[in-house]
């Protein structure tokens, strides 16, 4: 897609600007997980994410014994047979789906080979910043994970009706969860009731508002020490020597 940016440093005798044509390419180049374009320091209302991840990955919650209590864990080779929900995860509650962002490029095998290595090196550049963005609180409790099949979702241009069905199914208990999870609550005293697991939903939006107040006051201390640091130091004398000072 082309489009026409000015070009400052190139200009006419009568200081016009000249136009070069650019183009534009697909924004997953540098974000394919953009969390930071929806959001702002104090919400006013909830925003969601939908990850797709492989659906055999191993992402979601365990107890004391290792022991799955939330995960995406379908059996391999069967979609269509089993329970959306298999294929569906959220964090439930603020200690938990913190590793569920970590990605691991692996080029072994098969990929073992310079090819696979600069894919990983590819991968790393585009989504460095989104995977620690999913980690972080304030974020990961508003990303519900999809998990597709190789075959599911993506290039694969020509799924069979019952796949498109299932995959569609996936999408829809998604936005049950979401709904569920952020649903309002008129009055304090409101419980609400987590679709999936049918516990009760300790991630709420008035949560979310809470963890990301206690956020920004933290980045808030910081930037204003960082500033009192340079206004005091700014009325300081400045000390200018030449390179044989010993403190040089």
């Amino acid at each position: 897609m082309p489009l026409y940016a000015g070009d400052v440093t190139n200009k006419s005798a009568d200081g016009k600007i000249s136009l070069e044509r650019c183009w534009f390419s697909d924004g997953g180049l540098t974000s394919n997980f953009p969390l930071h374009f929806f959001d702002a320091p104090l919400p006013m209302r909830p925003t969601f994410s939908i990850n797709l991840v492989p659906a055999t990955v191993d992402i979601g919650e365990t107890d004391d014994h290792g022991q799955s209590l939330s995960a995406l864990k379908p059996r391999s080779g069967q979609t269509g047979d089993q329970s959306p929900w298999l294929y569906i995860y959220m964090p439930s509650t603020n200690a938990t789906g913190i590793v569920s962002a970590a990605r691991f490029n692996k080029f072994e095998g098969e990929k073992g080979n310079i090819v696979g290595f600069f894919s990983a090196l590819f991968d790393t550049a585009r989504n460095w910043g989104d995977t620690e963005l999913m980690a972080m609180p304030g974020y990961r409790d508003r990303i519900v994970h999809v998990g597709l099949g190789a075959d599911e979702g993506g290039l694969n241009l020509s799924m069979p009706d019952e796949m498109i069905a299932a995959v569609g199914a996936r999408g829809e208990k998604a936005g049950e969860l979401l709904a569920g999870r952020f649903a309002p609550t008129p009055t304090a005293k409101d419980r609400l009731t987590d679709p999936q697991s049918g516990d009760q939903v300790q991630l709420t939006w008035d949560n979310q508002r809470w963890i990301r107040y206690r956020s920004l006051m933290a980045a808030l201390e910081v930037v204003v020490q960082r500033l009192r640091r340079s206004w005091v130091d700014s009325e300081k004398p400045a000390i200018i020597c030449g390179a044989s000072c010993p403190r040089c």
